[in-house]
Order: C-alpha cells, then structure tokens, then sequence
C-alpha cells in the first residue's frame, strides 16, 4: 500500500481514529487513576464522607455509638458531633451521597477516578467550543495530569465532585439545556455550600442571556429541586434549612491570614501549573470580553475568599480549595492560546505546522513536570493511600478487649470503622476526661491511642496529668505512636480539674 493510499484512508477515517485514539487515552488516564486510587480512611475528612455514606446507604444519618451521647458528647469520633442527643456528621451529604449510591455496586471508592474521567470530558468539550479540537486535547491532557486534579481524582475527598457539577451545569448550559444545567448547579451546593460563590459570578450571565426569553424562570425552578432538599436535610438534621454541619465558620474568615494565603495560592498556582499555562490566562483577561471577565471572576471569587479561610496556607494540597475555580484558569489559558496562535499566524503563514508541533512537545514536557512534582510532593503517586489507617486499627484492635474504649483523635474514626471497637475523641476537654473517668468507675477497659503530633495539645497534657496510664505497645503510623491502658485516676489532679472547669462554666 502506497503512502498515498494510506493518507486517503487516514482522512476518510479521521474520525473514527481520533475516537478510538480518545477512547484510548480515556483509559489508560483511567487506569492510572484506579492504580493510585485511595481505599483506606481515617482523620477527618476521608473517614468523615466515607461514614457517611455508610449511613446513607443504611437510611440513617446518626451514628449509633454505645453510650448516650447526650451524657458523653465526647464518644462522637472526629468530624462528628452532638446534637439534641444524635451523633451528626458535620460534613455535606453531597459527595457521600454519590458514594453511597456507588456503594450498592461495590464502587463507593471508584467515585473520583469516575468523576475524574468526566470532568476530562467535559474540560475537552468546554475548550472546544472557545477554542478548537486540537487545542482541547492538549488541555484537557493537562487537566488530567495537573497535581491537585490527579489528587482530587485519586482521593476520598468532595472537591472534584464540587468541581464537575459546576463543570456539568456549565456544559448543558452552554447547548441551552436549561434543566439539567439547573440541577446539576444545584446539586453542587449540597457537595460544597460554597460553590454559591460560582452562583454569585453565573447570576448575571444568566439574566442577562435569557432575561429576554424568561428562561431564567425555569433556570431557577429547577435549580431550586436539589437546594430544597438539601435544605430539607439541614432542617431535618441540623433543625433549620439554611444550618449545616459546620457550625458557625465566620469565626474561620480571617482577614490576618489574607495576605499569607495570597502569596501561598499565587506561588502554588505557578508552581503547579507553570507559568506557560499562568501567562496564557493573563493574556485572555486583559483582553476583555464577556467570557474572559465570567472566567476572571470566577476563578478571582474564589481565591479572595479562601484568602480570608483560616486553614491552609502551608501545604501545597491546600490548593484543592481552589479546585472548583481551576476550570476557569483553563478555560483562560485556551482563550489565550488561541488569541497568541492567531496572532502569530497572521504574521507569519506557515506557522500552524509548527505551533502543533511546539504545543504537542510543550504539552508532554509539562505532564512530565506535573508527575516529578507530584513524585516530589508525595500524597499522589502513592497505592495504598490511607492504609496506616487500617493497619493502625486492626493492630489496635487486636490489643484492646471487645469491650474496651479507645481514645483518640486522627484515629478516632478509623479505629471504630476498622476494628469494631467502641471510641471517643480525645481531644475534647473536658468531657472526655469526665468521660474516661466515668468508664473507669464502671469496670470498663479504656485506652489511649495517642498521636505524636497531638501529644502536646492541653487537653492531651492534662489528661496525663490526671490519669495514671501505662504504655501498651507501639503502633505504626504516620509516625510511630502509642497505645496507653488507663490505669486509675489521680484524684488530687482530677479534683483541680473539676474545680477548673466549674471555674470556667
């Protein structure tokens, strides 16, 4: 066969191989997905979606503990607590609903590799239409590859999920299917309520493209399907529609910490993914229309706000804050892509060719980077995330009697999960001394798992100051740590304690 030959039959089915060659590629970022793909949980927020879900898939919402937690608020694990003499969950039930779903097959933990999958999907269809195939090809390799994006897609956590129905609502949006759009944006909410700062930015886009035709009308009608029942949810559990878990967060907005969390963002956006992409966006902002500005507000919306967030700042994985914003640099960095290919085609003809080719070699050079930094980083290209959790558990579990009690914060949850074994949060003052106390005067074993990190918190120092504990065995961790028996009470200690505390009450 001629090489003639062989071109005719490379155009007439162009199609059909760049669908195969989509499909292909599709896949094999699947299965690297799955590789590295989290199973195991604990600490707060992983063991925290992961019991909720569990939950859900039960029909309940409360976490059924031994004691009445209305006398011992302490035995909630961490990212739980009580109320009105229920163990809640603090967390939205968004994400762990979509886990509890995928749950009934066996592929509660395959939900951000899926998701991860979609959200490539949807990122090629979305740069498609502001710029063109090849272009969205190349960006949404990069999606798929960039760090936060791997680590959403490869961990037990909501952010991805939050970022692809803001994805999802903008794509239908887009070909002007208004209901699912609607639901979609909607449904995003009850994964992470702050997704309202995209709300905020899309209202007058919005209005101002179907004020005319009264579309906003059904826009908001069924908008308002998923954020009802998520706020009948909040009434049911937390007793009124607009309350979540969280508590109270404005206490979380700080303006000290804004400037620090700025320069953090900004250095991590560069750094994890490069400057080419970072001038890219650049070049589309200054050069003002409807879209760039949309973009530019949503991605600045976040970020202002998350400046003021008091967690974060000091580990690059805080960045997965932002993951719902990261479309919009993306969608930025193709505009000007393609704003700067024109531009220097329209100086120089022969020029396709070889910007294809430069891209082509550009976009490999810079998943290459994206995979050495996430090698350098850690907490990505790692199998078996999260399995100290479970090693920890089974090995205390095999250590402590059926009866017996553990305290512990990090590994409050997973101990529970793993090992079957009643637990409470150490962390909570006074209560939990009260609480070991109480366990101690009737019979029942009570034991200290006591992290290294944690060792030195108040309530921890005094706890040791009150009982007399005795060192069970090691643990491996994170870093190794122990396993205390309490042994009995100092009452002198316990009694200062109590005066202390009904000083303060």
């Amino acid at each position: 066969m001629d090489i003639q030959r062989l071109k005719q039959i490379v155009i007439k089915n162009k199609k059909i191989l760049l669908l195969f060659a989509s499909i292909a590629a599709l896949l094999i970022i699947f299965f690297i997905y799955t590789t590295y793909n989290q199973e195991y949980v604990g600490a707060s927020d992983w063991y925290g979606y992961y019991s909720l879900s569990l939950l859900l898939k039960q029909g309940r919402v409360d976490l059924e503990v031994g004691l009445p937690p209305a006398q011992y608020p302490s035995i909630a694990p961490l990212s739980y607590f009580v109320r009105n003499g229920k163990v809640l969950q603090q967390y939205p039930p968004g994400y762990p609903l979509l886990m509890a779903l995928a749950g009934f097959i066996g592929l509660e933990f395959y939900v951000n590799p899926i998701l991860g999958i979609l959200a490539i999907i949807l990122m090629f269809l979305l740069v498609k239409d502001l710029a063109d195939t090849w272009m969205a090809a190349l960006f949404s390799l990069l999606w798929a590859f960039s760090p936060i994006v791997m680590y959403g897609s490869t961990s037990v956590m909501s952010d991805l999920s939050a970022t692809v129905f803001i994805l999802l609502s903008l794509y239908f949006y887009r070909r002007e299917k208004i209901i699912p759009s609607a639901l979609a944006l909607g449904f995003s909410l009850a994964v992470r309520p702050t997704n309202v700062l995209y709300c905020l930015i899309f209202l007058p886009v919005l209005l101002k493209e179907t004020w005319k035709d009264k579309q906003w009308i059904k826009f908001g009608l069924f908008f308002a399907v998923p954020v009802s029942l998520y706020a009948i949810y909040n009434w049911q559990v937390y007793g009124l529609p607009w309350k979540t878990g969280y508590s109270d967060f404005s206490d979380h907005l700080l303006t000290s910490v804004f400037f620090n969390h700025l320069v953090f963002y900004i250095k991590e956006i560069i750094l994890q993914f490069t400057p080419f992409l970072v001038i890219l966006a650049l070049l589309a902002s200054w050069k003002k229309n409807k879209d760039s500005l949309f973009y530019a507000g949503w991605f600045l919306i976040f970020l202002i706000f998350y400046c003021f967030w008091r967690s974060g700042g000091d580990t690059w994985w805080w960045t997965r804050f932002l993951l719902p914003a990261f479309p919009a640099l993306f969608f930025l960095a193709a505009q000007g892509l393609k704003n700067l290919s024109t531009f220097i085609q329209s100086k120089w003809k022969p020029a396709k060719p070889v910007i294809n080719i430069s891209l082509i070699l550009l976009t490999g050079i810079i998943i290459i980077y994206f995979v050495i930094y996430g090698f350098n980083h850690g907490d990505i290209w790692k199998i078996n995330k999260g399995k100290i959790y479970y090693d920890a558990s089974k090995a205390i579990g095999e250590a402590v009697p059926a009866n017996g009690f553990v305290g512990s914060i990090e590994f409050s949850g997973c101990i529970r999960l793993y090992a079957g074994i009643e637990t409470f949060n150490s962390s909570y003052y006074p209560h939990s001394l009260f609480f070991i106390s109480d366990l101690l005067k009737k019979k029942i074993p009570v034991y200290m798992a006591v992290e290294p990190w944690n060792r030195e918190i108040p309530t921890l120092k005094k706890l040791f100051e009150v009982f007399k504990v005795e060192k069970v065995m090691t643990v491996k961790g994170w870093s190794d740590f122990y396993l205390y028996r309490v042994v009995k009470r100092k009452m002198l200690a316990y009694e200062e304690m109590v005066q202390e505390w009904l000083e303060k009450k």
